[in-house]
């Protein structure tokens, strides 16, 4: 088993007494402890924002490449969840390398990440069909409304879902 940071703490003698280690007991939890652990936390979650971002530019100039030069005759919803499945493809690869690269591939973490990501993509394209079609409101404008407020579900999603730590 490896340990990442924050486990490492918890296993150093500082933190906790060789009776506790032998009888199997959990350390009891520090203020530098929970410090180390909120900064662990905010770095996981400042990945998660830049590959997001990353997520959006990319996913958002291939919508506008194709609702706009290629298939500009198309449906915009099916142009949209083209332009969706392009950016998932990319997504949990750069997540999987650099987000959650602490934490050990959980068994199925594939699946589970395609639960996640085929329910965001199914309240895109609601909120989607919503704006476009049933408000009338401009699609770039629904676009970025929907990306802004979606990363908010995935994060948790993938965070205790997706990659969750066995423990």
């Amino acid at each position: 088993m490896t340990h990442g940071p924050v486990n490492q703490i918890l296993l150093d003698n500082k933190y906790t007494s060789s009776q506790q280690k032998l009888r199997g007991f959990p350390p009891q939890p520090t203020a530098e402890m929970t410090k180390v652990r909120m900064s662990f936390e905010l770095k996981k979650l400042i990945r998660f924002v830049i590959v997001g971002g990353a997520t959006f530019v990319f996913q958002f100039c291939v919508y506008w490449i194709c609702s706009r030069i290629l298939m500009p005759d198309l449906p915009l919803l099916p142009v949209y969840m083209l332009s969706l499945g392009y950016a998932i493809a990319g997504n949990y690869t750069a997540h999987r390398l650099w987000t959650f690269r602490d934490q050990k591939p959980a068994q199925g973490s594939v699946w589970r990440y395609a639960c996640v990501a085929f329910s965001a993509v199914l309240l895109n394209a609601a909120i989607f069909h919503l704006g476009v079609n049933l408000l009338h409101i401009n699609d770039l404008i629904i676009v970025l409304i929907a990306e802004s407020l979606i990363p908010l579900i995935t994060y948790a999603g993938h965070r205790f879902f997706t990659f969750k730590q066995k423990t």
